[in-house]
């Protein structure tokens, strides 16, 4: 009998030594999946909210005629003749920035459809190859501003990179033409040329 219940008592004696190991494995286990799970949580929210800075931006408005954008703080008032506006870093050199508004009135197509806006910036383009010595048409795209929407022609023209903006009121055509030099025309046109041409407010 006593070895029976020697025999027993070892029994039970190893029942609890495995339930104690199991609950301390679980004990643990969840330890490490809440640590592991604040340790995600946590990348998660560094990722999803990186430090971004944008380039300062100035203002410019013409209530007179209905318009408003914003431009590089880095940019100062240019004065080319025939302007509703032109901003830009003049130096000088052929190795200028600059946009320039200006309001070709009644020279828009008749109709006020999509399909009239492109037919008419690619005549424009057109035009533009024919007075070139080396013209690369690079895009001619929608061009969406802050309320109105237009046609947009990229092209690289002897040497100078352009990004023209053309919106429609009417017969009338907003154009904004903004020019760099070619070799940076894809950094410019993304920094500078995209973000005004984006805010632009008509009326």
């Amino acid at each position: 009998p006593r070895s029976r219940l020697g025999a027993r008592t070892a029994g039970l004696a190893g029942i609890a030594a495995i339930v104690l190991v199991l609950a301390l494995l679980a004990i643990g286990g969840a330890f490490s999946s809440g640590a592991s799970h604040r340790s995600n949580a946590a990348s998660a929210r560094s990722g999803s909210s990186p430090a971004t800075s944008s380039p300062a931006a100035s203002s410019y408005s013409n209530p007179g005629i209905g318009v408003s954008f914003s431009y590089p703080s880095s940019w100062h008032a240019l004065t080319l003749a025939g302007t509703v506006a032109d901003f830009g870093v003049n130096n000088g050199t052929a190795a200028e920035t600059r946009c320039l508004l200006e309001i070709q009135r009644g020279a828009g197509p008749s109709s006020n459809t999509q399909e009239a806006q492109f037919t008419f910036v690619r005549a424009r383009s057109a035009q533009g190859a024919r007075a070139a010595k080396h013209y690369q048409l690079r895009a001619i795209q929608a061009e969406q501003g802050a309320n109105v929407t237009g046609v947009g022609l990229i092209r690289v023209a002897d040497g100078e990179g352009g990004h023209l903006g053309f919106f429609f009121r009417g017969r009338d055509v907003y154009v904004f033409d903004c020019i760099t030099p070619a070799a940076s025309l894809d950094q410019v046109d993304q920094q500078d040329f995209r973000p005004l041409l984006a805010s632009f407010r008509l009326g």
